[in-house]
């Protein structure tokens, strides 16, 4: 493709030459209201496309209050057209008229970089996919037990002793490389670190982004009260014993109030939104004491199949805590493969593995409505929930399996979360078999969810008088 841009800082037009054995097709994008190009959770994302034709002319006209939903709808534009095999050429809709928009502002997948490196290149291929499915959250999980791979100015040796090899690393100028080349594919970086106060400065400076996740989950608080230095400090400091509430106390009040504090200073004093996954802190005993909502923003992965987390969940959302959900029956993608530290015959710990079908119904926002519906405000807990998160944990994944892993079952989560669907995984089954197809002719190493025979013949790949809502689905 061919582009001209024209434009001001309040109007773009875009002429765009599409391939097709037809006379010249045109795109018109105007960009009304606010050339800014930050992406956040109040940035609009929707977009109006209509499609015309003229005197053998196809004409596309594009109106959005922000660049980046005027890219959603270069997305969508790019799904209207298809290559027709009789005619050797490409295909577009006649006439239409599409108003879209997202429900949920926060929709991305996590990638874990710590367990296993990935290269540049896998990075920019992952965002791609997220791009090509209107994803706007890449959450990179940088470091973990395994390895420190980021090389941080102010403290070199932590990649320089805790990287897999030196040239395992993302420094600085790779990591701004990866935030620009996501931004201008209509996604957000949301790092992810456990708490270490002397870095925010090096992360703000390569994260261009209005939160940061500090991680916060799998605190053992048993190991803190093996920790004779641990105990003495809280025994000099007024701390009455040694109980998982004393321990929850010395986490809120000492060392989480502190990372907040750091975080602020860092910041020049402007708060900055922080991610905390749930954990013993987010619970009914400590939530409303050592948290403010209006500083945090709760990343829910616990199991809604349970009662004792449905309860955590209300628990949070009465207190109006904002939330992103990844819970893990329906958004783990890591599940059901093979134990990394047990005997070769178990699997991991969240088997079985979660199907597609499994991440397209879940519906978390009637989760969250069903359980508040005596207590809150509707269209409040709508306001609470701002999307979801699929997870993608690498003991047992490297970068020729990445994509595979991720992609289509993210594509489905997709569609959860711009659209939150009412229908069923039938409903769009045939949709996400071509949109496997489309990312695959982009390079993306997407697995299959059907053999091609149904991409050819989507009516005609089901028994004939079958009953559909029987068939198995692995959750």
């Amino acid at each position: 493709m061919k582009h001209g841009i024209a434009g001001s800082s309040d109007v773009v037009v875009i002429i765009e030459k599409l391939v097709a054995d037809e006379p010249l097709s045109q795109l018109y994008y105007y960009w009304f209201e606010s050339p800014s190009l930050d992406l956040n959770l109040f940035t609009p994302e929707d977009y109006v496309l209509s499609l015309t034709r003229y005197e053998n002319v196809s004409r596309a006209q594009i109106l959005s209050q922000t660049f980046y939903g005027a890219r959603h709808a270069l997305e969508t534009l790019s799904q209207l057209i298809a290559y027709d095999e009789l005619h050797d050429s490409l295909q577009i809709l006649e006439s239409a008229m599409i108003i879209d928009g997202p429900v949920f502002p926060f929709r991305g997948v996590m990638l874990d970089t710590s367990r296993n490196y990935y290269n540049i290149d896998t990075l920019k291929r992952f965002v791609d996919g997220l791009s090509r499915n209107k994803l706007n959250v890449f959450h990179w999980h940088l470091t973990d037990s395994q390895s420190f791979p980021i090389c941080l100015d102010s403290r070199p040796k932590f990649c320089q002793y805790g990287a897999y090899a030196p040239w395992k690393v993302y420094r600085a100028a790779e990591v701004k490389e990866i935030v620009e080349y996501s931004r201008v594919r209509g996604v957000r970086v949301i790092p992810e670190i456990d708490v270490l106060e002397d870095v925010y400065g090096d992360l703000l400076q390569m994260f261009d982004t209005d939160i940061i996740h500090m991680g916060g989950d799998e605190v053992v608080l048993q190991c803190w009260n093996e920790s004779e230095e641990v105990k003495s400090w809280m025994s000099e400091n007024n701390y009455t014993g040694f109980t998982e509430n004393d321990f929850l106390r010395l986490w809120g009040e000492k060392f989480q109030s502190s990372a907040a504090t750091a975080m602020k200073n860092a910041n020049s004093g402007a708060n900055k939104t922080m991610l905390l996954w749930a954990s013993h802190l987010t619970g009914p005993g400590a939530l409303t004491q050592y948290l403010n909502p209006d500083d945090y923003i709760i990343h829910v992965w616990e199991d809604m199949t349970v009662e004792k987390n449905k309860e955590h969940l209300k628990h949070m959302l009465e207190n109006g805590f904002k939330i992103i959900v990844s819970n893990v029956e329906a958004s783990y993608l890591d599940c059901g493969y093979g134990h990394w530290l047990g005997p070769p015959e178990k699997l991991n710990w969240c088997a079985p593995y979660k199907s597609w079908q499994a991440f397209y119904e879940n519906d978390f926002l009637k989760i969250s409505l069903e359980l508040t519906a005596d207590e809150i405000d509707p269209e409040v807990v709508k306001d609470l929930v701002l999307g979801g998160e699929s997870i993608i944990w690498t003991e047992t994944v490297h970068d020729h399996s990445l994509d595979g892993k991720v992609w289509p079952r993210s594509a489905a989560a997709a569609e959860r979360y711009w659209s939150n669907p009412e229908g069923t995984w039938m409903d769009v089954e045939w949709r996400l078999t071509h949109q496997t197809e489309r990312l695959a002719q982009f390079g993306i190493r997407t697995d299959a969810i059907r053999p091609e025979w149904c991409h050819q013949n989507s009516a005609l790949c089901y028994l004939k008088n079958s009953t559909l809502p029987e068939r198995q689905i692995s959750t």
